[in-house]
């Protein structure tokens, strides 16, 4: 009887990750990036997260980010909407029918 080797004829080869795992995980690390530029998919994936509590639970740090991007974008429309006409008056003939040049430039 030999010590040497032990009989590893019994034991399942290790598991290998399905391409549909692997292709998964790149579709996450996709949504991982550009839920910071694109507020609709990052609104879209919110909502799916916010339907299971399991994949909100082990995407947390996505969702986290969904809510931040979706933040940052409602503060920017938000300051845009204050800025209002004077800053659009160059592109948008009907604000610019509106725009008094004087009260930005200070002259009454």
């Amino acid at each position: 009887m030999s010590h040497a080797f032990p009989d590893r004829s019994f034991q399942s080869p290790s598991p290998r990750r399905s391409t549909i795992d692997i292709e998964e995980q790149r579709a996450w690390v996709g949504f991982y990036k550009r839920v910071g530029r694109d507020v609709a998919l990052a609104a879209e994936v919110m909502a799916q997260l916010d339907g299971d509590a399991e994949m909100k639970r082990r995407h947390l740090a996505l969702y986290l980010s969904c809510k931040q991007s979706i933040r940052v974008h409602k503060a920017r429309q938000a300051r845009d909407k204050r800025i209002g006409c004077p800053r659009r008056s160059n592109f948008d003939p009907p604000c610019r029918l509106n725009f008094d040049p004087g009260l930005v430039a200070g002259i009454a």
